[in-house]
């Protein structure tokens, strides 16, 4: 997970992606598409379990505000050893849970409930309605 604190609205964006674990990228948009894997789609013995075990979510900044869509399941090849443990982790476990198709809303700090969180990361949260 990301560990420095994430820019405000108008100073971009940090972005981890997860899947390919290269450096966070600073980036300013009104529209992402953010691929998300864990490790576990990779041992997975079925289609299905693969498909919970990925996602890509697309994101839309309107103001101060970044709205998520569920698009589709994702398999992406990890790239060995880049990954850290508590990220892999937290990933996981939200799969693991389900309600990725759920999730409406990224915010960008710690500030949300977390019965509504299905993935919190440092200075952000992908959040259900």
């Amino acid at each position: 997970m990301i560990a420095a604190k994430a820019p405000r609205y108008g100073e971009g964006f940090l972005a981890d992606d997860f899947a390919l674990r290269s450096p966070p990228v600073l980036c300013t948009f009104e529209r992402l598409i953010l691929p998300m894997t864990s490790d576990q789609g990779f041992s997975a013995k079925s289609l299905e379990r693969t498909a919970s075990t990925g996602a890509v979510f697309r994101i839309k900044r309107h103001g101060n505000d970044y709205f998520a869509h569920w698009i589709s399941p994702v398999a992406i090849f990890p790239c060995a050893g880049s990954r850290d443990e508590a990220s892999e982790r937290a990933l996981a476990e939200a799969f693991a849970k389900g309600g990725w198709q759920k999730v409406t809303r990224l915010y960008r700090d710690q500030e949300i409930a977390e019965e509504r969180c299905w993935l919190r990361g440092s200075g952000w949260c992908l959040a259900y309605g």
